[in-house]
């Protein structure tokens, strides 16, 4: 399966697309950049760069996203629920007492 999304679009005179990736070749965030600042930096009327992770980095890339998003959040257990449910995120919910 592969999930496709735009992150930043801005199509003005300066044109900024940043487009993210995630399939199982890995993850792939790409910026695509035109306009006279583009020209003036590099020459040409566009500039294309990318970051790709491949899918062994996932589980990495995964623990360090959910690190960042919930460290020192007293109800990150609740709210990480909440987020899958939220994106369609398949989860099972489960308690001991």
């Amino acid at each position: 399966m592969t999930h496709d999304t735009t992150l930043f679009l801005q199509d003005d005179v300066e044109y900024r697309r940043v487009s993210l990736r995630v399939s199982s070749e890995g993850v792939r965030m790409f910026a695509h950049d035109m306009g006279p600042k583009v020209e003036a930096c590099w020459g040409d009327f566009d500039h294309e760069f990318w970051v790709e992770l491949p899918t062994e980095a996932l589980a990495h890339l995964a623990f360090a996203l959910l690190r960042d998003k919930y460290s020192n959040e007293e109800d990150a257990v609740g709210n990480f629920l909440e987020f899958c449910a939220a994106n369609g995120i398949e989860h099972n919910v489960h308690s001991w007492a």
